[in-house]
């Protein structure tokens, strides 16, 4: 139903990704995990099945895969 992901602002290689791939921006969650003892901020992003159906169909794919 749904499937999200999260990832550190400064990651632009990740951010790319996500957007490339269709998740949209969900938010900013504060001190969200804690990395190398330190309390990092990640940015949210989502995707649900209907948009991951709509994007199928407008590429004309019957599944999701890498290319």
């Amino acid at each position: 139903h749904r499937v999200d992901a999260a990832c550190l602002p400064r990651n632009e290689a990740s951010r790319g990704v996500l957007r490339k791939a269709g998740f949209r921006a969900e938010g900013m969650a504060p001190k969200y995990l804690r990395i190398n003892g330190q309390w990092e901020d990640h940015l949210l992003y989502a995707m649900l099945e209907n948009e991951l159906t709509a994007i199928k169909a407008r590429e004309g794919l019957s599944e999701l895969r890498p290319r």
